[in-house]
Order: structure tokens, then C-alpha cells, then sequence
């Protein structure tokens, strides 16, 4: 591998792995991925092994000669590759129901109760019934 993929690779995982040491030790998440994330630290362990992977294409690129180690080392490397990405979206879709946001319930007489607001049920009669709001009905 030649030195100018190896040295901007190399950046690349040292934010990334930056990036998972924070999620893992303090559950802070990028400001673009923290919707998205529900369990910062499996996210966080998903981060460190991608750059991990990254890490070892270009060092076993640049070290290692010998053209038979070579092809089972990229192997390895993809494989370390896949399964970090398997762990970042498990970080993604793990935490269940109280990651969900915009729950709505009805109770009596129409009346909103639950974890909404008014703005909230709004949104959830649009989406529901296809359009807008009765004009002579209100929810209070």
C-alpha cells in the first residue's frame, strides 16, 4: 500500500477510534449520530473495532511482503471491517421502546394523556387519519 492512502486511512481511524473511546467511556456520541444511537457504548465498542480495521490494512499493507500472508491478513482485515459495522448498528437498534419518541395516548373523551403534548397529538392525527384537523374539534 502506498504511503498516501496509508497516511489519510490512518487519520481517519484515529477519529473514529477517538470518537469510540469517548462513546465508551462516557456515552457521549458525535452531535450528527446521537439521534440515531440508542446504546452509546456497544455503538462506542463498534467504533473501536472499525478502526482497529483500519488500522491493520495499511500496516499490513506497508509490512508484511510476502505475498501469501497477504491475502488471509486483507481476509481478517475485512472481517474485523464487518463486524464492527455489526456492532455500530446493533448500538443503533438496540434500547426498545423507551428510545422511541412521539407515543401518543388517548384517554377519555379524546382528551391527550401519556408522554404528549398538544403539538404532539396534532402531528399524530395528521399522520394517521391523512390530513388535517377536523376544524370543530379540539384536544384539551
Amino acid at each position: 500500500m502506498k504511503p498516501y492512502l496509508a497516511v489519510p486511512l490512518a487519520l481517519l481511524a484515529l477519529l473514529i477510534a477517538s470518537s469510540g473511546a469517548a462513546a465508551v467511556t462516557s456515552g457521549w456520541v458525535l452531535p450528527l449520530n446521537r439521534r440515531d444511537v440508542r446504546a452509546p457504548r456497544i455503538y462506542g465498542w463498534g467504533q473501536l473495532v472499525v478502526a482497529f480495521a483500519l488500522c491493520w490494512q495499511p500496516a499490513l499493507g506497508l509490512m508484511i511482503s510476502d505475498s501469501g500472508a497477504r491475502p488471509s491478513g486483507t481476509l481478517i482485515g475485512a472481517a474485523l471491517l464487518l463486524a464492527g459495522i455489526v456492532v455500530m448498528m446493533v448500538g443503533q437498534l438496540a434500547g426498545g421502546a423507551e428510545g422511541r419518541r412521539h407515543t401518543v395516548n388517548l384517554g377519555e373523551a379524546g382528551r391527550c394523556s401519556g408522554t404528549s403534548d398538544m403539538s404532539t397529538l396534532g402531528l399524530y392525527w395528521i399522520k394517521t387519519r391523512g390530513g388535517s384537523r377536523p376544524a370543530g374539534r379540539t384536544f384539551a
